[in-house]
C-alpha cells in the first residue's frame, strides 16, 4: 500500500511541475501564442504545425505562407540573430493591394486589433509627406507607391516591440506589414554588436 500511495505521490507531484511549467508566462514576445525564440529550424517547424508552408530558407531567414488573424495568403518571415541561430524577428506581410480603400482597411482593421489587444500604441504616425495632402483614393495611393506615405504604428510591450507599417516596396507591391522584435533577443544582438565596436 505504501508503494502504491508512494507512486501516486511521485505521479501528482511530476504533474503538478509540468502543470506549472506550461502556464508560465514567456519572458519573450509571443507571435500566435508562441515564444519569439528558439532554433530557426525549430520554430519554422511550430508555425508549420500551425498551418503556414514553408517556401524557403536562407541566411538566417524563413519565408512562409498561410493565413493569419483572418487574412488569406499571408506572408511570414522568421529571422534570427546574426552570428547566432536564435530566432528574434517576425514580419506578416498581409495581401498586396494596388488601390487605397482596400489598404487602409487593412492598417486600420489590424491598428484596432492590436489596440484591443496591447491597448494604446506608443505612437502612431499617419500622414502623407507631400505638402497638400491627397484627398481621393487614387491621389493617396499614388503618393504610397511614390514612397511619401508614413502609416506606422508601434506598440513597446515589456518583452518586445509590435509595429504597424503600410509598405510599398515597387510601384505596384503595396501591403501592411506586422513585425515583432522579441525584447531578449535583441539585446543579446545589441551586446554582441558593441562587443564588435
Amino acid at each position: 500500500m505504501r508503494t502504491i500511495i508512494a507512486a501516486l505521490v511521485v505521479i501528482l507531484s511530476t504533474l503538478n511541475s509540468f502543470a506549472q511549467q506550461t502556464s508560465m508566462p514567456s519572458d519573450h514576445l509571443l507571435f500566435m501564442d508562441t515564444p519569439i525564440d528558439g532554433e530557426l529550424t525549430a520554430y519554422v517547424s511550430k508555425m508549420q504545425n500551425m498551418g503556414f508552408t514553408k517556401i524557403s530558407v536562407k541566411n538566417g531567414t524563413a519565408l512562409l505562407r498561410g493565413s493569419f488573424a483572418t487574412y488569406e495568403d499571408c506572408f511570414l518571415s522568421v529571422s534570427t540573430l546574426k552570428h547566432k541561430a536564435v530566432v528574434s524577428t517576425l514580419s506578416v506581410l498581409f495581401p498586396q493591394h494596388d488601390t487605397w480603400k482596400p489598404l487602409a482597411s487593412n492598417y486600420y482593421a489590424l491598428k484596432e486589433l492590436l489596440s484591443e489587444k496591447y491597448g494604446q500604441p506608443t505612437r502612431s504616425e499617419e500622414q502623407f509627406l507631400t505638402v497638400t495632402q491627397p484627398k481621393d483614393d487614387l491621389s493617396k495611393m499614388y503618393e504610397v507607391q511614390l514612397g511619401k506615405s508614413n502609416f506606422k504604428t508601434r506598440y513597446e510591450l515589456e518583452n518586445g516591440t509590435i509595429e504597424l507599417t503600410i509598405c510599398n516596396d515597387q510601384i505596384t507591391s503595396s501591403y501592411v506589414k506586422l513585425t515583432y522584435v522579441d525584447k531578449i533577443n535583441g539585446v543579446i544582438l545589441k551586446h554582441k554588436a558593441l562587443k564588435d565596436l
